[in-house]
């Protein structure tokens, strides 16, 4: 449940400009695809990947992020190759989401900048934002603004909307992965 955030937050850090919940409604017509509900039932991925491949060797996200020596350990020994050990700077979080309480303002900058998913905006004020994300990352790490952006609307609305659309794709999950796979705090 916690990927559905993440992908609408990076859509809006690509140019995005829909609200979450148009976002996640579904694409309309052609052109650049939108949120699809069926790329996120793991199993299809997994069960391709078996019909394909003779060794499959399946992580949670969790599992790297809580142990990553050990999933590479896990994963070494399924293999049967050696593999290096994480340094501390390859642990280290890269390009993370601005707080999902900002996402209406980066909606709204998104509107007056050229970029894949808007290329024609009514006021184009610059093709490279950086910029506006640096500052506005700058401004959710003062102390005055670190109450207010606790605030998670996005993954409020993913919580009320797909609670239980994954629960049959996690138990088909667990079928083709012999039980081995932790699916615990999975719906």
């Amino acid at each position: 449940m916690s990927i559905l955030p993440s992908v609408y937050m990076q859509y809006l850090q690509r140019g995005g400009t829909l609200s979450h919940a148009a976002f996640f409604a579904g694409p309309e017509g052609f052109g650049y695809p939108g949120f699809e509900l069926a790329h996120f039932c793991y199993d299809r991925l997994v069960s391709l990947y078996q019909s394909l491949f003779r060794n499959v060797h399946v992580l949670t996200f969790e599992q790297l992020t809580n142990a990553p020596d050990l999933a590479l350990a896990n994963l070494s020994e399924k293999l049967g190759h050696t593999m290096p050990r994480l340094e501390a700077q390859d642990t280290q979080r890269v390009g993370a989401s601005l707080p999902q309480a900002l996402a209406p303002v980066v909606r709204r900058l998104n509107q007056t900048r050229v970029s894949t998913l808007n290329p024609a905006p009514a006021v184009a004020l610059t093709r490279e934002p950086g910029w506006m994300y640096r500052a506005l990352g700058v401004a959710a790490r003062s102390k005055a603004a670190r109450s207010l952006l606790h605030h998670r609307p996005v993954s409020d609305y993913v919580a009320a909307h797909f609670a239980t659309r994954f629960r049959d794709s996690n138990k088909r999950l667990a079928q083709i992965t012999d039980g081995t796979l932790d699916l615990s705090g999975y719906p």
